[in-house]
């Protein structure tokens, strides 16, 4: 039986002020979710308190520039995954563009999210510039990703094989913490196995979790240069869920560009070996 997984307010679930600040991460982080981590920090209640610290740097210019700097830390590398597998396993085309757009969308979140939950973790004295009027970042690519499964609603083979790809990439504790990427898949157990078994040998080989280690280390240093001042979370549990939250962001911004190459279609590979 699968762990209870830590408490989050679902986007669908979202009134009030969170929705309202729901909103203002979808503009700011350019996508059209809510990241895990700031709906488990709005089940905590703490996710108004942290924004007004991250939003600011999260709608800086400067941020793409660094997100690509955690993004160049990556050196593992798989093949892409044969477009008959692909077929035999029941995706479509549709499917697969829709997944390339996810695993997009996430690589384009994740390390923005990395930075800002490093500098609540270890500060950032900010570069004592004035903080900006508008509320807008710049714009994002209109996302066409894959809908985002209900943990409660899958099979238990679906969940097993989810609780299988989290298990190395999240540090564990008595609830879950179920990276959503995964989830996006998980309406589709059989290309998600294929995916699973292209990439696990990085896994497996600590490929991940030495350019993880790296991706920290670069994260550590480029929080300490965001544009505007964030002051490190004092409480203990709080800490202990974004210390999870830390190591989990590195290793799928890792696992992320992986993805991103099991799925690079074949036609896009044989154009590039010319």
């Amino acid at each position: 039986m699968s762990a209870p997984t830590l408490p989050e307010i679902a986007e669908r679930d979202a009134t009030g002020r969170v929705a309202e600040l729901y909103e203002e991460i979808r503009r700011a982080v350019g996508l059209p979710l809510v990241n895990l981590v700031y709906r488990v920090l709005a089940a905590g209640d703490t996710l108004e308190l942290v924004w007004t610290q991250l939003g600011p740097n999260l709608r800086d210019p400067g941020i793409p520039d660094m997100a690509r700097a955690l993004v160049d830390e990556i050196t593992a590398s798989v093949p892409p995954v044969p477009g008959a597998a692909l077929a035999t396993v029941g995706a479509s085309e549709t499917q697969l563009a829709m997944g390339r757009s996810t695993v997009a969308a996430y690589m384009h979140a994740n390390p923005r999210n990395m930075l800002v939950v490093t500098a609540l973790l270890d500060t950032a004295p900010g570069m004592g510039r004035p903080p900006p009027t508008g509320s807008e970042a710049a714009p994002a690519p209109d996302w066409n990703i894959l809908p985002m499964a209900s943990l409660d609603g899958l099979d238990s083979s679906a969940r097993m094989l989810i609780d299988e790809m989290s298990a190395p990439l999240v540090t564990p504790g008595e609830e879950a913490l179920v990276p959503s990427l995964l989830r996006h898949f998980a309406d589709s157990p059989a290309l998600l196995a294929v995916l699973w078994t292209a990439i696990s040998p990085a896994v497996a080989s600590g490929a991940v979790a030495r350019d993880a280690d790296s991706v920290t280390t670069t994260a550590r240093d480029l929080a300490r240069r965001l544009p505007y001042p964030v002051e490190p979370i004092a409480d203990l549990a709080t800490r202990e869920t974004l210390q999870r939250f830390q190591f989990t962001l590195s290793r799928m911004i890792v696992v992320g560009r992986l993805l991103e190459q099991a799925l690079t279609s074949d036609e896009r590979v044989s154009e590039e070996s010319r």
